[in-house]
């Protein structure tokens, strides 16, 4: 307690110091408690369901093909569902949406086709009502769903009589007959349940085993462990390679943990580099300030030199000492919790929409426990080596040297000088981090996506198909809705398509083709591509070029010859220097139908900014009628007032159709590169932090020097020494500090870099510019942290000086 007493005095005997150092650690205990709770709700914190841990996704693996989380067929699922051993409950499910209407404004509801087992999987329990049941799924079955509460709430005001009610889902009737709570499923965020159509489906469907449309969830089974099922997954998929060469080799089977699934390895990878980057911020924090003790500790060399002569153990007096610290950093952990607060909130704005998982994210207790622990780890690197260097002084020798001694040693400057070369490397990984992130967005903003995204409005309709059942009903649905939104003055045109640009909203179908006359597989390979089903006016709309031959017009049709067009990549990849107009390609594993390429445009960028060209295949809708498109319209104006336009005249064809996702397809290209923004964003923040940290320890430990040296610099003076020269010996010392640290962070900068290689686009990951730039940055702050020190100590009075001493 005499400790504590003492300790609180000294803080309110320096209160500048103190609120400075309070600060520092607030922000760099905060901001490491804000992302590390980010990152343990994202990657870490079980799921909120019953036993998370035996809850698995099944997936397809084509290692040469580069695919790890693929989705599966039937036939496999079949094979599953019999192995007792392997997986206690195994369900399969598409993502759907569906258009909910029959009582006010039609609305998009996200939700999943389902069979039966599904909610065994999850161990559900029903709210209200029921759960699907065999019943459900069998053919002829009434149709019903499953509703999540979110839903209840919102659309039917929690009325317990939603049970039984009838509602419209894509145009069809169908009866509500049960609730759950939709946290209690996963995945989460999805409010709406219907049974998958396995009985409609032909046999072909269920039994091809290159027909991967499903995806998977299963509970292991008990006793199982999550390696044995893997490896049990594995051997069926390796046996269905022996039998089916053709179709399934290359193929293999795994299983991922639901907690990992929703997590893609590149997120994951971005979330701890920026803990990491955090924890280097929070690191340089403490070293600043075990600096600025250390030199303080100096000044209070008598008092500490007085309480050993007075008979104080070398542990008394480092106990002191580390009270200080201990305080001192308590405080600014408890300060931290409430900045950790603050932060997480921005942290939660600046997000990619995909970190769903963040949105529940909150100080809790875990993140206190983390805060305490910090606070504590804190006080001993602030702490401990000031502590250790005064305790192990000699009292006599400081009390001789009238103060002089102690921590103004050899020891105690070598220390201060190891600290500032340590916090000046940690920046410097830090920069060569923030800044390799800094060159891939700025890369991105370079990239072309081969459309015109400044003008386009787009949206996502789904037509039902319980209303519109014949091919020829969808193709006159979109060429009406095309139609009417291109006669309107403030539109240039308008198509629909079944894979949006520049962001990849829509479906991206992949199949494999072959040439006319080109044997199938195993005697030869096929060429894998993208399958975009497109309206006439396609490529005007989006500002395609057409480089050979023509685009889809009036007269491509349900009776004329197939056609198709491809892209450059394709037609590069396939055809190399021969002329590919007039060549005939069929999907061979799918529609199986010979299509003539009647022109090739130029590549796009679908999956998003930071995509790679990819082979892609057109083929006009009308020739293969889909329901579920986007609608892209091209504005003579502003693109986002057209957003009422779009939706005015669905209304006016179908009242029952909801416009999904309406958005401008420049909002959607940024949002396909959230997420490099969001690392290069935080990590130029931390490194911000780092290199002004490290300019101010240089600038601490070179005044300390010149206000210590005072007598020595009038000497030098006073022996004919020029103002000059000590500018330079003040500047000299701080850049020789910077050249060490820099020697160092430079190493640890490509360490960091080659971690972060799944992170970068168009750089290296020991990219030269960023490796050249960062040392001249460091260079620049260590000679304005030394400029004022060394024109303290050019203006030196040698007689003031010599009298001082």
């Amino acid at each position: 307690m005499t400790d504590l007493h003492y300790a609180i005095r000294l803080l309110f005997r320096a209160p500048g110091h103190t609120l400075t150092a309070i600060a520092a650690l607030a922000l760099g205990i905060g901001a490491t408690v804000a992302i590390f709770t980010a990152v343990y709700t994202t990657l870490y914190r079980p799921l909120p369901l019953p036993e998370p841990d035996r809850l698995v996704v099944p997936v397809g693996v084509n290692v040469s093909e580069g695919i790890e989380r693929g989705s599966v067929p039937y036939a496999d699922f079949a094979d599953w569902r019999t192995d007792r051993r392997l997986f206690k409950h195994v369900a399969l499910y598409w993502d759907s949406s569906f258009d909910l209407a029959g009582e006010g404004t039609p609305e998009r509801i996200p939700g999943l086709s389902v069979t039966e087992d599904f909610f065994a999987v999850m161990q559900a329990r029903p709210l209200a009502g029921r759960l699907l049941g065999p019943a459900d799924h069998a053919a002829g079955a009434p149709a019903v769903a499953v509703i999540g509460d979110g839903l209840w709430r919102r659309r039917f005001g929690s009325d317990p009589a939603v049970i039984g009610r009838e509602v419209r889902l894509a145009g069809v009737v169908t009866t509500i007959v049960g609730v759950v709570d939709s946290r209690a499923i996963w995945p989460d965020g999805l409010d709406l349940w219907v049974p998958l159509p396995i009985p409609a489906m032909g046999a072909e469907d269920l039994t091809r085993r290159d027909n991967m449309i499903f995806q998977a969830v299963a509970r292991l089974a008990d006793g199982t462990s999550e390696g044995e099922a893997r490896a049990r997954v594995a051997a069926i998929a390796a046996r269905v390679a022996r039998d089916e060469p053709a179709t399934r080799g290359g193929w293999s089977a795994d299983i991922v943990s639901a907690k990992d699934y929703l997590v893609e390895p590149e997120i994951k990878l971005g979330m701890l580099v920026l803990l990491g980057g955090v924890g280097l911020v929070l690191l340089i924090v403490c070293v600043n300030l075990a600096n600025v003790t250390l030199a303080r500790g100096a000044v209070r060399a008598r008092e500490v030199a007085l309480r050993s002569a007075l008979g104080a153990s070398r542990g008394r007096i480092v106990r002191q000492l580390m009270t200080e610290s201990l305080l001192m950093a308590g405080i600014g952990g408890a300060a931290g919790c409430f900045a950790a607060a603050w932060l997480l909130q921005g942290l939660k704005a600046a997000a990619p929409r995909e970190l769903t998982m963040l949105e529940g994210v909150r100080v809790d207790g875990l993140a206190l426990g983390v805060a305490l622990a910090l606070a504590a780890g804190t006080a001993v690197l602030t702490g401990l080596a000031p502590a250790v260097v005064a305790a192990r002084h000699q009292p006599s020798e400081t009390l001789r040297e009238g103060g002089r001694g102690g921590a103004t040693g050899r020891r105690g400057a070598r220390i201060r000088d190891v600290l500032v070369v340590a916090e000046i490397a940690l920046a410097i990984v830090l920069l060569v981090g923030a800044g390799l992130m800094l060159r891939t967005f700025s890369r991105l903003l370079e990239v072309d996506p081969g459309v015109d995204v400044d003008r386009i409005l787009a949206g996502r309709i789904s037509a039902p198909g319980a209303r519109y059942v014949t091919g020829t009903s969808k193709v006159q649905f979109y060429d009406r809705l095309t139609t009417a939104l291109a006669s309107h003055p403030e539109v240039e045109s308008a198509a629909a398509t079944s894979y949006l640009p520049a962001g990849g909203r829509g479906f991206g179908l992949g199949r494999a083709f072959l040439l006319e006359g080109q044997p199938e597989p195993p005697a030869t390979a096929d060429h894998a591509a993208m399958w975009n089903v497109v309206t006439p006016d396609y490529f005007r709309t989006l500002g395609i070029p057409v480089l050979k031959g023509r685009p889809f017009n009036a007269r491509d049709t349900e009776t004329s010859p197939p056609v198709m067009v491809i892209n450059e990549t394709m037609a590069r990849r396939v055809f190399g220097k021969e002329n590919p107009l007039g060549r005939r390609i069929r999907s061979w594993r799918d529609e199986n139908v010979l299509r003539e390429v009647v022109g090739v445009v130029a590549d796009v960028r679908y999956g998003g900014l930071a995509d790679e060209d990819t082979s892609l295949v057109y083929v006009p809708h009308r020739q293969n009628s889909w329901g579920t498109l986007t609608i892209a319209v091209r504005a003579r104006g502003n693109p986002a007032a057209l957003a009422n336009l779009l939706r005015r005249e669905v209304a006016a064809i179908d009242r029952d159709i909801a416009v999904a996702r309406v958005d401008t397809l420049s909002a959607i290209a940024a949002e396909s590169i959230s997420g490099q923004r969001f690392g290069a964003l935080l990590l130029g923040l931390f490194a911000i932090a780092a290199a002004l940290l490290a300019g101010i320890g240089v600038y601490g430990v070179m005044s300390y020097a010149v206000a210590r040296r005072g007598h020595e610099l009038g000497v030098r003076l006073a022996l004919g020494a020029t103002p000059a020269s000590l500018f330079a010996l003040v500047l000299r010392h701080g850049l020789v500090l910077a050249a060490v640290g820099t020697v160092i962070g430079i190493a640890g900068g490509i360490a960091l870099g080659r971690v972060m290689r799944g992170l970068l686009y168009g750089v290296e990951p020991a990219d030269p510019v960023t490796l050249a730039a960062v040392p001249v940055l460091i260079v620049v702050i260590a000679m304005a942290a030394c400029a004022l020190p060394g024109r303290r100590a050019a203006r030196t009075e040698p007689l003031t000086a010599l009298k001082a001493e």
